[in-house]
């Protein structure tokens, strides 16, 4: 593993949960909400993980499709639908890479929308640590009733004394902050329970391909409004934000690998009836800023993952009861903090028409929810100021 440059370090293992607060939440409520089958589900998040790291060697995110998740949970729709958008955006992918599209699709992309894009996922892992927090962010099907608000605030305050020691207090910076929030809310879920409740058994289900209905109706609700995203933020937003952190190293998180290896999972996910699947740009803030610095952090986690299936599958064990014993606002600290982290990343403009529309961007997506939105606005303000003359060349 040496060979491959990655490491398999407390620091590295640390930085490998900096993007819990993203997944954990999403993957309970497609299970427990929408009835996805758990083991097809963690088995691709786990390989997932395990093939990023060793192909990438850098801790690249791996995280559910985030529109595609929001809306299926919105809707309730169907595990045969949520598996059948990740077959067609597979497929659409997978022809954008092989085609070599990706360079032109790149040019609609300017670096002042890119800065946007990342300046507006902040502001929606911000929203969503909120409701994490709050105690909005809860499964209408949990077993377990929402703890008082101020039950949360108090976990939260305890949470970010935490993370600030640890990030900052000299004694405290060999033991990354990330295992220190985790363990307290590791401990904490122990005493109280929960946080939510496994309404699902493990096991593997029969592998079927979605059918007709199933794909029409993700074509429209799921796929058409993750696409844009997708090459925005997983694409192109990830391969600029790996360069910021990683410079050289990046050299193998380029627009078609990402676009390949997307393709792969959500084509798997199709297949098994996995939970499709993306990198994305905050997702790679989440992990560097808490620790991660090579593949071997991603290698990691995929393997926990794939434990804990084994162990599901072979031995009876409440994979899920695990998963729900950290806090939902222990995560929302740790998704508020990768949220500011990666907003901050819009700082790096040329000038004030690129900081302009980026602003633009990230208030659009913070005040609709919606980053397609806040990203149409960021490609209209752009090009109206390259015809007044603003810009004298389009910027990639």
């Amino acid at each position: 593993m040496s060979r491959l440059g990655l490491r398999f370090s407390l620091s590295e293992f640390g930085g490998a949960f900096g993007d819990a607060g993203t997944l954990v939440p999403l993957l309970i409520a497609l299970i427990a909400i929408n009835g996805m089958h758990p083991a097809p589900v963690l088995l691709l998040v786990g390989v997932a993980y395990i093939g990023s790291g060793l192909f990438f060697r850098l801790p690249i995110s791996v995280q559910p499709l985030k529109a595609v998740a929001a809306i299926a949970i919105a809707l309730g729709l169907s595990p045969e639908t949520i598996s059948a958008s990740g077959l067609l955006i597979g497929a659409v992918v997978a022809m954008t890479a092989l085609t070599g599209a990706a360079g032109a699709l790149s040019r609609l992309f300017p670096r002042a929308v890119i800065r946007g894009v990342q300046l507006g996922v902040g502001m929606l892992l911000l929203k969503v640590a909120y409701g994490l927090v709050s105690g909005n962010t809860v499964s209408p099907v949990t077993q377990v009733p929402p703890p008082p608000l101020a039950q949360n605030l108090a976990l939260a305050i305890i949470a970010v004394g935490l993370l600030l020691l640890f990030l900052y207090g000299k004694p405290f910076r060999r033991v990354p902050a990330s295992l220190a929030v985790l363990g307290f809310g590791l401990g904490i879920g122990l005493v109280s329970g929960p946080w939510e409740s496994s309404v699902l058994p493990m096991g593997m289900s029969a592998l079927t391909l979605p059918g007709w209905d199933a794909l029409s109706i993700a074509l429209v609700l799921l796929v058409v409004p993750q696409l844009p995203l997708t090459l925005g933020n997983s694409v192109f937003g990830a391969a600029d934000t790996a360069r910021m952190y990683f410079g050289e190293k990046a050299n193998r998180v380029t627009h078609r690998n990402l676009l390949l290896s997307i393709a792969g999972m959500n084509l798997a996910a199709g297949v098994i009836g996995g939970m499709p699947l993306c990198h994305g740009s905050g997702g790679i803030t989440a992990h560097h800023r808490l620790g991660a610095r090579t593949g071997g952090a991603t290698v990691m986690l995929g393997a926990l993952v794939l434990m804990l299936v084994t162990s599901a599958i072979f031995w009876g064990t409440d994979v899920l009861r695990y998963l729900s014993l950290l806090p939902y606002p222990v995560l929302g600290v740790m998704l508020a903090f990768v949220g500011v982290q990666h907003g901050l990343l819009a700082r790096k403009v040329a000038d004030t028409g690129e900081a302009a529309v980026a602003i633009l961007v990230g208030v659009v997506t913070w005040l609709t929810g919606n980053l397609a939105a806040g990203f149409s606005s960021g490609i209209v303000l752009y090009y109206l100021l390259r015809l007044a003359g603003y810009y004298r060349e389009l910027r990639g």
